[in-house]
């Protein structure tokens, strides 16, 4: 029976108050996402993302420049050597629950046995389904893990998971509904604890071995990837001069629009991402199962302890899954062995699984397998099962199909 009255209410729910947006696992289109769908710019990230390969200047050179404590010709030309050899990628997260879609993770296990030309007929079938927006390829006790931003429940399991488990040397597959998107490459993210949406976090000690683990950056560079993920207003990210000289638009008008949708609505997250593997760097995630009889308020609060760590590279809290919590750390550049010891050691931890993460296949519906010269080529779909749409919802969201080197870099 639910207590109405007002101070009950408020205390049951006080937890919910702590986040730009309440958590959930369902995905509800907002009435303020109109604008943001029908703008083919995106307030910008569009034209920024379609020609930084080739104009590196489409960032904020002056702002680059002075935080690290170089000129802008050589934060230029220190950015088009990392755009040139594959080390970063410019990506943007939607705020996917308020666009209308989900997030469900999937973990998948192979059957022991299973030979290497096994598990890479999975991944070739995973690689290549369009539908996926991510997935990542490990060992331990989990083969694969991937995900995918979707309205339709139904469509997840027909489309991706079944699948996956009719493969004869796949033992399993778990659904993981993400509830709480904390963090992704060291960026907070919607639903992180209030007030560090978009803090981008690396601790010190991880800043100064990075240098030393990887023969592209030196500590110049490293200086570099952390100022363009620093938060700061919109026109210190991008140089609006530059997208309106590109598109022929007019800066203010970009710049308005993109303040919008980052600074003002809870729609987009523009950051950018390493290509860890290029740089030689692995992932150790963790898969935390919580004690069934924990109140949803107790979660929240060991997934807000746990974000105060700088050192993790992703962190989500599931619902309604076999595991409540998802991290992951560099394995290169940090203690995996004492991060461990740290989450056995938070009551309420029954079980944890782990996976070391060696390749990524997929990152925001982009392609990294570069040496099939497939690098950051995109098919976004908006949902799966899109033949079966409805007419007006295909007349009003067509497919994309974009490839970067025949478009226009």
């Amino acid at each position: 029976m639910v207590d109405t009255k007002k101070g009950r209410s408020e205390e049951l729910q006080r937890y919910l108050h702590n986040y730009w947006t309440a958590p959930s696992v369902f995905g509800t289109l907002e009435p303020f996402v109109a604008e943001f769908a029908a703008d083919p710019t995106l307030g910008g990230y569009n034209i920024a993302k379609s020609s930084y390969q080739t104009r590196p200047d489409v960032f904020n050179l002056a702002y680059l420049a002075k935080e690290v404590g170089i000129s802008e010709d050589e934060v230029e030309k220190r950015l088009k050597k990392m755009i040139d050899e594959h080390t970063i990628m410019l990506v943007q997260n939607p705020n996917t629950y308020i666009m209308g879609w989900s997030i469900y993770y999937w973990v998948v296990k192979l059957r022991e046995g299973a030979t290497p030309e096994q598990k890479e007929e999975v991944l070739d079938h995973i690689q290549n389904q369009d539908e996926t927006c991510t997935a990542m390829v490990g060992k331990g006790d989990f083969d694969f893990f991937g995900g995918n931003h979707i309205g339709i429940l139904d469509n997840l399991i027909n489309e991706i998971i079944k699948p996956i488990e009719a493969f004869p040397q796949v033992e399993s597959v778990r659904i993981c509904p993400v509830a709480r998107y904390l963090r992704e490459e060291k960026v907070a993210q919607w639903r992180a604890p209030k007030g560090t949406t978009r803090e981008f976090f690396m601790s010190d000690e991880e800043i100064a071995r990075l240098p030393k683990v990887q023969s592209y950056w030196d500590e110049t560079d490293v200086k570099i990837f952390c100022a363009l993920n620093k938060k700061r207003p919109v026109e210190d990210f991008f140089d609006f001069s530059v997208l309106a000289e590109i598109s022929g638009l007019k800066a203010e008008e970009l710049q308005k629009k993109m303040k919008s949708y980052v600074e003002e609505l809870p729609i987009m997250i523009p950051l950018i991402t390493p290509n860890w593997r290029r740089l030689g760097l692995t992932k150790h995630y963790f898969f935390v199962r919580l004690y069934r009889g924990m109140p949803t308020e107790n979660k929240f609060a060991i997934a807000d302890a746990l974000a105060k760590n700088p050192v993790w590279e992703t962190l989500w809290q599931f619902t309604q899954a076999s595991y409540d919590i998802v991290l992951s750390a560099y394995n290169e550049i940090n203690d995996i062995d004492k991060l461990r010891k740290e989450i056995r050691a938070i009551p309420g931890v029954e079980e944890i699984r782990e996976m070391d993460v060696y390749r990524a296949t997929r990152r925001w519906t982009c392609r990294l397998d570069e040496e099939a010269g497939y690098w950051e080529n995109c098919v976004m779909t908006n949902d799966i099962g899109y033949d079966s749409a409805d007419p007006i919802e295909k007349k009003l969201y067509p497919p994309g199909e974009y490839h970067l080197k025949e478009d226009g870099e």
